[in-house]
């Protein structure tokens, strides 16, 4: 979710499609299932929010911008991990 267009073009579409979903509010990341994390432009709560599509629910998740980073920076390293020992052959042990 770097590209402007796409992200501008996406939260336009959820203003329209989600109930509940505030005028200032913003998509700023997703899961790959279908969900999104979501900010307030204006702050009108702190951190940053879940839309569960499933539930069509949005929901606290984060306390702050920089926690959700941190979380996303997390996987992010634990993913490329993962693959860097699954390319082992031998789930990362030697020997």
């Amino acid at each position: 979710m770097t590209d402007y267009n796409f992200v501008t073009d996406l939260n336009e579409e959820l203003r329209r499609i989600i109930p509940g979903w505030q005028d200032d509010d913003w998509a700023i990341g997703q899961d790959g299932a279908g969900n999104y994390f979501v900010m307030s432009q204006s702050r009108s709560y702190p951190g940053v929010r879940f839309w569960d599509h499933e539930m069509n629910e949005i929901r606290d998740e984060f306390d702050s911008i920089d926690v959700f980073i941190s979380d996303a920076l997390r996987i992010e390293r634990d993913n490329q991990n993962q693959a860097e020992q699954a390319s082992d052959g031998n789930g990362g042990q030697r020997g």
